[in-house]
């Protein structure tokens, strides 16, 4: 693959690392009061036999994403509470355009480049990198290795979401996240000199998923190696 369609399968992997260089603008903290205690969520809501990182059981999610002076629309779309996860990313780059899609299915994950019918897989743990954030299980100790702080709720998409900053020294990594049931709705993150911002634009959690969206395309040739 060209290093231009490696660069969108890395947001991808971003986008489920942190669940992905221009200046951002920061969420303000206006009308945000400080919580320093533990971020604590009712699991209750959810199956008990399930162990996904969402609170709603399916929905499709529409973003927009911004990194490097890049701008791409970006579907998201899980099943089983998050067990079950595709990403869609279109955009174009220097007249170049790009399609992939992230898939992360039965502990695999698929980073497929739709127009040259190209990509990678690899097995990935069920307690996912020691990096990964899963804001349904979070406590004072996990908070304080991830450098998160919890910082009270503030209102997206006419949703009660809640607000999380982060100063991740050892990754280099300083930002915010706007979450909901688990969801990461809005990222406004810096890792080093790399800017990313990753903005909900429709959460529907209504209409049915498309039934081929979890379906990995048969004429898809996969790589030995990876860029893992």
């Amino acid at each position: 693959m060209t290093k231009t369609k490696t660069f969108y399968l890395l947001l991808a992997g971003l986008f489920f690392l942190f669940n992905a260089c221009e200046n951002l603008e920061r969420t303000p903290d206006v009308g945000v009061e400080e919580v320093p205690l533990p971020y604590n969520v009712d699991l209750s809501t959810r199956p008990s036999e399930v162990d996904g990182p969402f609170l709603i059981e399916s929905a499709t999610i529409t973003f927009t994403s911004k990194a490097m002076g890049l701008e791409q629309d970006m579907t998201m779309y899980f099943a089983d509470y998050g067990t079950k996860t595709a990403v869609e990313i279109k955009g174009e780059f220097m007249g170049v355009k790009s399609h992939n899609l992230s898939i992360l299915i039965d502990s695999i994950e698929y980073e497929i480049d739709m127009i040259t019918r190209e990509g990678f897989k690899r097995e990935v743990s069920p307690e996912g990198s020691k990096d990964d954030i899963n804001f349904l299980l979070l406590n004072e100790e996990r908070m304080k290795e991830l450098g998160l702080t919890y910082k009270g709720t503030k209102e997206f998409l006419n949703k009660s979401c809640d607000l999380f900053k982060v100063n991740n020294e050892k990754l280099k990594m300083t930002g915010t996240y706007l979450v909901w049931k688990g969801i990461a709705l809005k990222t406004d993150i810096r890792i080093g000199e790399l800017s990313i911002q990753m903005t909900a634009k429709n959460v529907d959690t209504e209409t049915p998923l498309p039934p081929s969206i979890f379906v990995i395309p048969d004429d898809i040739q996969f790589h030995a190696d990876t860029m893992y």
